[in-house]
């Protein structure tokens, strides 16, 4: 069995951005904080009267509202508990945290959503990188141990599903595998994307290059159904990727595959959700955010 502790990471200094939700058509404001040793990812909403703290784990993850179900599996939406107020689509920040391998952190938000930005993690990363990640001032912190997952685990609903299996050393290994079938986009058929985070030494320009551009997508179909339906009046063409019947509409791919590099940014922010850092490799199939939030839960029972 792999025991290996590791050094907590955090921010050396703090993180500030802001703009639209892409669910919330207002202005949201986020400033990442260092955080003690151990102490895991908060968040805490500071424009409510209660200001809750929220730890960013799987038992947090709720549907704000029963009209709200069906963009529940679209993002990740965390709440202090069911009916009050939290925070949504905490998935690219969560995954630009553990992309550069920061443990811990403490997030205020002004607003209902964090920031949608360029729709991708990559303005969180590149954040978090410049203002660089610290170790504990003490060399003898050591956090609890990690999620390291000793037998197979899958999980399936419909076509999709999740698999994590042991890993050959402290990593996390992550694979999606995206088929939206033949009649699809072209942008939609057969690709799988990975990346692998080595939790003793994290390679943030890996996670820079290779995952954090890779922006949310929809179909064409999918857009207009929901400009017909009123909602996402606020977002221009060109502030999601489109996948159109002949390619990216209004726009070029930042990356081979973007669409599965997008999977595989929502997985890792999702499996953050565990709330300890986790050694397993673990390989999707059509998974969404509903059944990366049960893997999180089902990693969470190992601990």
């Amino acid at each position: 069995m792999l025991t290996l502790a590791l050094n907590p990471r955090t921010l050396a200094r703090p993180v500030r951005l802001s703009g639209t939700g892409l669910f919330a058509p207002v202005r949201c404001a986020l400033t990442i904080h260092p955080a003690p040793p151990c102490s895991g990812i908060t968040l805490r909403r500071v424009d409510v009267p209660d200001q809750p703290l929220i730890r960013a784990d799987a038992r947090h993850v709720h549907t704000p509202f029963p009209e709200a179900a069906r963009d529940a599996a679209r993002h990740t939406v965390l709440l202090p508990a069911p009916g009050k107020s939290g925070v949504h689509t905490v998935e690219h920040l969560l995954s630009a945290l553990w992309g550069l391998g920061i443990t811990d952190a403490h997030a205020d938000v002004n607003g209902p959503e964090i920031p949608m930005l360029d729709a991708s993690a990559l303005p969180f990363a590149v954040a978090l990188r410049d203002a660089g990640v610290a170790g504990p001032s003490s060399s003898d912190t050591r956090c609890a141990e990690p999620i390291v997952v000793e037998e197979p685990i899958e999980l399936a609903a419909g076509e999709a599903r999740i698999t994590a299996e042991p890993s050959e050393g402290p990593t996390l290994e992550l694979a999606y595998h995206l088929d939206y079938g033949a009649s699809s986009s072209p942008l939609l058929r057969a690709q799988t994307a990975s990346f692998t985070l080595n939790w003793q030494n994290p390679d943030a320009g890996d996670y820079l290059s290779r995952v954090a551009p890779a922006r949310t997508f929809c179909t064409q179909h999918e857009a207009d159904a929901f400009r017909a339906a009123g909602f996402f009046a606020h977002l221009g063409p060109t502030d999601v990727l489109i996948a159109g019947p002949e390619g990216p509409v209004n726009t070029t791919l930042r990356m081979p595959h973007e669409p599965a590099a997008h999977k595989v940014l929502d997985l890792l922010g999702d499996l953050a959700l565990a709330g300890r850092p986790v050694f397993a490799k673990v390989t999707a199939h059509r998974s969404g955010h509903t059944l990366n939030h049960a893997m999180a839960r089902a990693l969470m029972e190992l601990g």
